[in-house]
């Protein structure tokens, strides 16, 4: 019967008709938060790493970690060690991740780096995402990146 067979096609268009919709609108409001909101979490992580900084650097009763704002995007933190000059460069990237990489200024030490993903969660708020496919908070993220920093990883 013909009029089953077009009653059943339109009505299976009609519904992926509206779930292709509702994926596009979904990306939409993905990106805008991502537009909206990563600029905030990248302030968030600087803010972490320099209170770190702070913390450690009153532990160790001197300033082993320093760090200089050479853009609004990036962020260079130095480390004064026995085993010589060492920095990390943190940076809020335009694909919405925040990398890092660590380096010594002796060529015998291996760089360290990696990066976040920036990732829009079920209530619309961004949170960080590791390598691994976990969540993980401005601070723990500020402190992967110091440990990378100071060779504790």
């Amino acid at each position: 019967m013909p009029e089953d067979w077009a009653a059943d096609a339109a009505s299976k268009f009609d519904k992926q008709e509206e779930a292709e919709r509702t994926k596009r609108e979904g990306a939409i409001q993905k990106r805008k938060a991502l537009e909206e909101q990563g600029i905030t979490l990248w302030g968030e992580v600087k803010r972490a790493l320099q209170l770190l900084l702070k913390r450690f650097n009153d532990d160790e009763r001197k300033q082993v970690l320093s760090a200089a704002l050479t853009k609004p995007e990036t962020i260079t933190v130095f480390a004064a060690m026995e085993s010589g000059q060492r920095e990390m460069m943190a940076s809020f990237n335009s694909d919405y991740s925040v990398g890092y990489n660590a380096k010594s200024t002796r060529s015998d030490m291996p760089d360290r780096f990696g990066h976040f993903t920036m990732s829009v969660a079920d209530d619309n708020k961004l949170i960080l995402v590791a390598e691994q496919g976990v969540e993980v908070s401005v601070e723990k993220a500020a402190e992967h990146m110091l440990d990378a920093l100071l060779e504790r990883t």
